[in-house]
């Protein structure tokens, strides 16, 4: 508060008005501003003075008007010196010897004092709560209470490490800040001595309002959009993994960070490396979630083109990933091998709209049956389903779980 210009002004006020009432009367007077000379050096270089007469050099009566011009701008020079400090005190200390609106200095610091009572107030009823909370926490049976004291701990100092960087941020945005204004000032100043301002300056609105519009469609995909993703992939993973939070699961929920990390949360908050924490098929499942949810969010229309989804999975998981990803996406592509396909055949006798059987011949004699008759390196294709055979694509009974289906659904 200390360090306000209110307060420099309120302290200053009478200084400052006389100040004024000098600036003020020497404008009125037309001392201000001082163009003498950039007027006369403008005519030396005109054919005519402005009066009419001519400036010809090679005229001996324009060379005696030259003179007399010449000798004008050496007369003025001392006080246009003059003159330009004083205009460039007039304009820029307009803003200092503007009124005061408003209660002022005094005004803005009882606003501040009451938002620090206000403040205080609310620490204190905090800190009530929080002592209360703490016996709740105490009374808890079987709930380890040093695991979420050391959780607790470190969300604390990871907070007070984030106000401390807001803090030092704040001081930066606040010197730009000045920066800019004052740069700002000098280029509205520069742009009126100049013929192209006009132009330039409507550029940079339209630059300025073309930034705007992008910055708002950002802010609103990194916070609004974001959100929506987040949400649906949370619904998506769950009912993938038949994870239900309400009867003690260990997976509690997914979102994701306003810097786009994907975390994960198991009971009583805690949080969980996706990377480390989650098996295969839970990590599949989630990245089949967010793929699925952004689709779904952006209104994107395409296909879904995966190979092997379903590996590293069984049983519920493997079923429910295969159905939420049909219903999903506006169209599905699915590579899977005979493996994944095991305890799914009812779902794509009901989701699949065209299944093609990709074999590599290679795989002849220990694999496939049939010489394929092919010696290129390659994929023979033909329009087996995933019951069904024919003689390119059949094999060996001990080694069917390794052939590759195509599914479209």
């Amino acid at each position: 508060m200390f360090k306000s210009i209110l307060l420099g002004k309120a302290l200053l006020a009478e200084p400052f008005e006389k100040a004024k009432a000098v600036l003020d009367k020497l404008h009125e007077q037309g001392k201000i501003p001082g163009e003498t000379i950039p007027v006369l050096d403008d005519r030396l270089n005109q054919p005519r003075c402005i009066c009419g007469e001519s400036l010809d050099p090679n005229d001996p009566e324009g060379q005696q008007r030259r003179a007399n011009i010449q000798k004008l701008i050496d007369d003025s020079r001392a006080s246009d010196a003059i003159q330009e400090k004083v205009t460039a005190l007039y304009y820029g200390a307009q803003d200092l010897l503007r009124p005061i609106e408003g209660d002022g200095w005094s005004g803005e610091f009882s606003a501040v004092f009451e938002r620090r009572q206000r403040a205080n107030k609310r620490h204190r009823d905090l800190g009530e709560q929080e002592a209360a909370i703490d016996a709740k926490i105490a009374a808890l049976p079987d709930v380890d209470i040093q695991q979420l004291k050391a959780t607790r701990d470190r969300y604390r100092e990871q907070a007070k490490d984030a106000h401390g960087k807001e803090v030092k941020y704040d001081g930066f945005l606040d010197t730009n800040r000045k920066d800019i204004e004052a740069a700002e000032e000098l280029r509205k100043k520069l742009l009126q001595h100049d013929e192209r301002g006009a132009k330039i300056s409507a550029e940079l609105e339209v630059a300025h309002d073309l930034q705007q519009i992008l910055t708002n469609a950002l802010e609103t995909m990194k916070t609004t959009e974001l959100h929506k993703v987040g949400e649906r992939m949370n619904t998506l993973f769950l009912d993938m993994i038949g994870a239900d939070p309400s009867q003690r699961s260990i997976i509690a929920r997914a979102e994701i960070t306003p810097d786009f990390r994907i975390v994960v949360f198991g009971r009583f908050d805690n949080p969980l490396d996706p990377s480390q924490d989650l098996n295969g098929a839970s990590r599949r499942a989630l990245t089949i979630a967010f793929i699925l949810a952004l689709t779904k969010v952006s209104e994107v229309e395409a296909p879904n083109v995966i190979d092997t989804p379903l590996g590293m999975m069984s049983g519920y998981v493997k079923r429910e990933v295969l159905r939420l990803a049909a219903e999903q996406s506006s169209q599905l592509i699915l590579f899977l091998t005979h493996s994944e396909i095991t305890g799914c055949e009812d779902i794509l006798d009901e989701r699949a709209g065209r299944i093609y059987t990709l074999t590599n011949p290679a795989h002849y004699p220990k694999i496939l049956v049939n010489d394929p008759g092919v010696n290129d390196i390659g994929v023979l294709l033909c329009d087996c389903d995933h019951r069904d055979h024919c003689e390119q694509c059949e094999r060996r009974e001990e080694r069917r779980e390794s052939e590759a289906v195509a599914v479209e659904a």
